[in-house]
């Protein structure tokens, strides 16, 4: 579950680094930066942490979605996703579910931003 995890999250920091380029809207522009500036840091430490207690994660696909799609969407599902498997990808330990929650909340964060201020 953990490889899926590292799929989504990196294919959803592409994919929010190419709206943060295509975006006319200023505040949707710093959120999406903000995002996938702080987004790798964030599973590097959960992906290190889980390597530490368990095994080397395998290899893992990144496939970004095509075409025009509403990013506070996409961040909403992978919210959704990640309330839903959380014990599974993180085998119920606390301190991983802690750096999860880290990563989730990141996605929340700007989920707000995006539907308060960039509409």
């Amino acid at each position: 579950m953990i490889d899926e995890l590292i799929s989504r999250t990196f294919a959803m920091r592409d994919a929010a680094h190419r709206e943060h380029f295509r975006t006319d809207n200023y505040a949707a522009h710093v959120a999406l930066g903000e995002f996938y500036t702080a987004l790798p840091g964030l599973v590097d430490a959960l992906v290190e942490a889980y390597q530490g207690m368990f095994e080397i994660v395998g290899d893992f696909d990144v496939t970004l979605p095509k075409g025009d799609y509403d990013m506070h969407t996409q961040i909403q599902d992978d919210i959704d996703w990640m309330q839903a498997v959380r014990d599974d990808i993180c085998l119920e330990d606390d301190s991983l579910l802690a750096l999860l929650d880290d990563i989730a909340a990141l996605y929340q964060t700007t989920a707000y931003k995006l539907k308060r201020f960039a509409q």
